[in-house]
């Protein structure tokens, strides 16, 4: 996508037609955007709010897109006014809501709608809280997990019964803590213990049989990645698997795709005087039953550095994956470097919204916009 240093807090969100939608911050100005990418790969791209981030001193890092009747809605974190907002577009008209005003918010919140009211997760200081938008406008925040240090991190993913199921990092012990809405509008919450640090690039996703997957890495040293978890189950019963043991896991994108399997994008990172430093982007098309994966993307020790952050993982409605990330291009002999916002879509030759690999599938002409004729 065009210009660099524009996808702090990226977030990515696929509509029920394969259309593309992100929320993002600029570094530099700290300007939160709205962009949509169409079927013809046009990019429109619209303020939402002006300078809600301040580099270096406080940036902002974290943002949520949701689509709501196909408009869209982002939670954020204005360090200027320390208050936690939501900003929603309708009739074409941006509209902001203060959820919460509090001097201690942290990076961290998400959205979800239950019994048509639209409510948001967020952490401070104290914890891991909701707030739930009243019939006259206002706010309403409840406790949910008032554990010191726990909210880094958060995701969650909403089930069409109303559950709704959050993982987010515990704090200095680097524990998985996980949160449960029941339909009745009651949290659970439980402790996800693992042998080593974990609970980094938190993502967290629903899976057949009412159950969750959560992918997460492990907390790495000297700046290289440690390797990645997936932790699965049902409340109150939740396992953990060390899937890698690797360079792998500081960045992640998950999300269900066709076949009801796991998907993720995980980068790899290692910074190593001994093996030579690396970066790559992995994709793993079937988790948990196979730990294979692909390179999307591979740079040795000898290329200039490619470090991928801020990645995030939806499917279209074939059920095929669409990435986005941030790369962070290190300057080398006349390159300037940069870190521009990076989207992979399904390849679409003919650009009729058929991706290739569905017309492979219908035995249709992926070169023929209108292969029926009509």
């Amino acid at each position: 996508m065009p210009g660099t240093d524009n996808g702090e807090g990226l977030t990515l969100r696929v509509d029920t037609m394969g259309g593309v939608h992100l929320s993002r911050i600029a570094l530099a100005s700290g300007n939160l955007s709205y962009t949509t990418i169409g079927p013809d790969d046009r990019v429109e791209s619209e303020m939402v709010a002006r300078r809600i981030s301040i580099f270096p001193a406080d940036p902002v890092r974290t943002t949520d897109l949701r689509l709501r009747g196909g408009e869209p809605f982002v939670c954020y974190r204005n360090a200027r006014s320390g208050r936690l907002q939501v900003s929603s577009r309708v009739n074409g008209e941006w509209t902001h809501e203060d959820a919460v005003v509090a001097p201690d918010l942290l990076d961290a919140c998400a959205l979800f709608w239950s019994d048509g009211e639209l409510r948001l997760l967020f952490s401070s200081s104290r914890g891991v809280q909701e707030a739930r938008r009243q019939i006259d406008g206002s706010w309403r925040v409840h406790d949910v997990d008032l554990t010191e240090g726990a909210g880094s991190g958060l995701g969650l993913t909403h089930f069409q019964d109303g559950r709704v199921v959050a993982a987010y990092r515990s704090g200095a012990e680097g524990h998985l803590r996980i949160a449960t809405r029941s339909r009745n509008g009651e949290w659970a919450t439980e402790v996800v213990e693992f042998a080593i640090p974990s609970g980094e690039s938190i993502r967290v996703v629903s899976a057949p049989g009412g159950h969750v997957w959560i992918a997460h890495g492990v907390t790495g040293a000297q700046g290289s990645d440690a390797g990645l978890v997936l932790t699965y189950g049902i409340p109150g019963q939740f396992e953990s698997v060390y899937l890698r043991n690797e360079y792998i896991g500081g960045s992640i994108g998950a999300a269900r795709l066709a076949g009801q399997q796991l998907g993720v994008f995980a980068r790899e990172m290692r910074r190593s005087a001994v093996f030579g430093d690396f970066d790559g982007l992995r994709y793993y098309a079937s988790l948990p039953a196979f730990i294979d994966y692909r390179y999307l993307a591979q740079h040795d020790s000898d290329e200039i550095r490619h470090a991928y952050r801020n990645i995030d993982l939806s499917s279209d409605p074939f059920g095929l994956p669409v990435g986005a990330m941030v790369i962070d291009r290190s300057p080398s002999q006349g390159d300037r470097g940069g870190a521009p916002v990076c989207v992979l879509l399904p390849v679409d030759r003919d650009r009729d919204r058929l991706p290739d690999r569905v017309e492979a599938w219908l035995g249709s002409d992926p070169d023929n916009e209108d292969t029926d004729g009509d």
